[in-house]
């Protein structure tokens, strides 16, 4: 019996560590997506608008402004759509690692 109770637990711990393999391959999977696709987009889509278009501006003004110029009026309320996509998938993913 003592034998049963000692590779239930040695099974549990196992299937703990597999879920914990699987949340840092999905932080590392975050932090390469954030980190390479979508600033690497927000800065090409900055540095390919024309500096009279966004000069004086920084932060948020800046990508939107660069985003008015290549998307036209458009632009600046797709900002608010890519930020809300942005913010309910960091939500899903907090709460599939919870």
């Amino acid at each position: 019996m003592k034998q049963v109770v000692e590779i239930q637990t040695m099974l549990q711990q196992q299937l703990k560590l597999i879920y914990l393999q699987k949340q840092g391959i999905v932080q590392a999977f975050g932090v390469f997506i954030d980190t390479l696709v979508i600033c690497s987009a927000t800065a090409f889509i900055v540095l390919l608008a024309p500096e009279s278009s966004i000069q004086g501006l920084s932060g948020m003004a800046l990508f939107q402004a660069a985003m008015n110029y290549h998307l036209g009026s458009f632009g600046a309320p797709f900002v608010v759509i890519l930020m809300f996509f942005f913010c309910v998938s960091t939500i899903l993913a907090v709460a599939f690692l919870w």
